[in-house]
């Protein structure tokens, strides 16, 4: 614990040394990557087909990420336009403190079919139920352990989402409850490791995020074990998964815990093009 509060230190005294290298200024926005993936559902119907969805997470607004970055990150995401909003949790990091400047920069986000997200384990550190209020102050829907039919979709797609699997009371069984058996399902889950459980439901699509992708990635070795207490030990890091009739989604977010600092693995803002996949 010295020693994790030593390393902060010294990244806090080059933060403010450097600030233009820090997550508090706007300029660093421009490295977050923007990585566009298209993910073939056969279950999609018709008329989703080519459905643009802009999937965001780990924001982290806080001790190390700062409204102007943050604010300049969600301008990027909005300029691709895109047909529905879907955010995987860890709005901010772990207290109230942030919910003023969270407020005035996520009411702004909008998207046709509507801004949707479920809560992660720093959202649950700040106050469950203080998060949801503000997110319902923003006009972004909550899912809860629930399910409704896709926004925009005719029929035989759901949109579901869980409560954060580490730290509060998910229930798949819940959100899967109201969906018929040979109906497609969209799930969000701050964490990914839920995967085999909802692919045994029959969830088509799983968007997460929680690890960072690993936040700092070293060659040869990887995450450092217990260096970025995010990277917990799940085969879904980042990137995109297949899981027999299951594909899983593992955004790298958009901002840091413990460290300041990426390396080799930069912030993202994930485009997901969904496309109907034609049978035979």
């Amino acid at each position: 614990m010295v020693a994790r509060k030593l390393v902060q230190f010294c990244f806090k005294s080059m933060e403010i040394a450097f600030p233009r290298f820090s997550y508090q200024c706007a300029d660093k926005a421009r490295f977050v990557e923007i990585t566009e993936t298209e993910i073939r559902l056969p279950r999609l119907p018709a008329e989703l087909d080519g459905l643009r969805a802009v999937h965001l997470s780990d924001f982290h607004l806080g001790h190390w990420v700062g409204p102007e970055y943050m604010a300049a990150c969600l301008e990027r995401a909005m300029g691709l336009k895109p047909d529905i909003l879907l955010l995987t949790g860890d709005f901010v990091c772990r207290t109230h403190k942030e919910l003023p400047p969270f407020r005035e920069m996520f009411s702004h986000l909008n998207a046709p079919l509507g801004v949707w997200g479920v809560l992660g384990n720093h959202d649950h550190e700040t106050g469950a139920e203080r998060m949801a209020g503000a997110l319902r102050e923003c006009g972004i829907r909550l899912l809860t352990n629930e399910s409704l039919p896709f926004p925009g979709a005719k029929g035989g797609f759901y949109l579901a989402g869980i409560d954060d699997p580490i730290t509060g009371a998910s229930s798949l069984e819940k959100a899967f409850e109201s969906i018929p058996q040979e109906a497609g399902t969209l799930l969000l889950s701050h964490a990914p490791d839920i995967a085999p459980l909802a692919a045994c439901m029959g969830a088509d699509l799983i968007l997460s995020g929680h690890t960072h992708g690993g936040q700092v990635l070293l060659p040869r070795l990887g995450a450092p074990a217990g260096l970025i207490s995010e990277t917990h030990r799940t085969p879904y890091r980042g990137g995109l998964y297949r899981l027999e009739g299951t594909q899983v989604y593992v955004t790298r977010g958009l901002g840091v815990t413990f460290l300041p600092i990426r390396w080799g693995c930069p912030p993202e803002i994930s485009l997901l093009a969904l496309r109907r996949q034609k049978e035979g």
